[in-house]
């Protein structure tokens, strides 16, 4: 993955925890991201270096219930969840992903507007798909096939009720229409080749706390 604004680290409310990356060509950049944390204000948390953890890539808000969804399972490690649940006082929903196409939860899996979800359920084991179906009814769950999910469709930024991705088929734009979204396509194939796309590319600063 290159250089994603998303990797840098996550934001809740005035708190923010800088990543630690697991391949450590990127380990120089953390260094750069936890200065601007600082300069802006941000309370940081000193998360122990021994634990790899990767960012908004593996954390991302619900839109309507009160948890973070976290990842773990390639990038992130799950002895950080206990340590972001602290310091953020947040309930943390632990997801595992299965698939190595699928390194960071933000590649398969994205909270919408009014608590709707576009994921692609092979990404995930059982139980993570258990948790993710007990809290998000049926008629709000958007599932993502295996072509759509391939183009990254699930890396996408969503503001109010805006979709913004690379790329998505017919179907998948009606399903979204049918929920009440409007789909912008914007021509991301250079960052895919990275493997990375919309959301890879942002980093939400103000998140507030529920």
């Amino acid at each position: 993955m290159g250089n994603a604004t998303a990797n840098a680290g996550v934001v809740y409310g005035d708190k923010a925890i800088a990543s630690h990356f697991m391949p450590h060509e990127r380990r120089p950049e953390e260094h750069f991201f936890k200065k601007w944390f600082g300069e802006n204000g941000y309370d940081l948390l000193d998360l122990d270096d021994k634990i790899g953890f990767e960012g908004a890539g593996d954390c991302l808000l619900d839109r309507r219930g009160p948890w973070l969804w976290t990842g773990y399972g390639f990038r992130t490690e799950i002895e950080a969840h206990a340590e972001i649940r602290d310091f953020f006082d947040i309930e943390v929903v632990s997801i595992r992903l299965t698939d190595a196409r699928f390194y960071h939860i933000d590649t398969c899996f994205c909270p919408l507007t009014d608590g709707f979800l576009m994921y692609h359920p092979p990404a995930f084991d059982y139980e993570s798909r258990t948790a993710i179906e007990s809290r998000i009814p049926s008629h709000k769950r958007i599932v993502v096939d295996t072509m759509d999910a391939g183009n990254f469709a699930c890396n996408a930024v969503n503001i109010g009720d805006r979709v913004i991705l690379n790329k998505a088929s017919d179907p998948l734009k009606a399903r979204l229409m049918l929920a009440g979204f409007k789909v912008h396509e914007v021509e991301l194939s250079e960052f895919l080749k990275a493997g990375g796309s919309a959301k890879c590319l942002t980093l939400k600063l103000n998140e507030p706390r529920r």
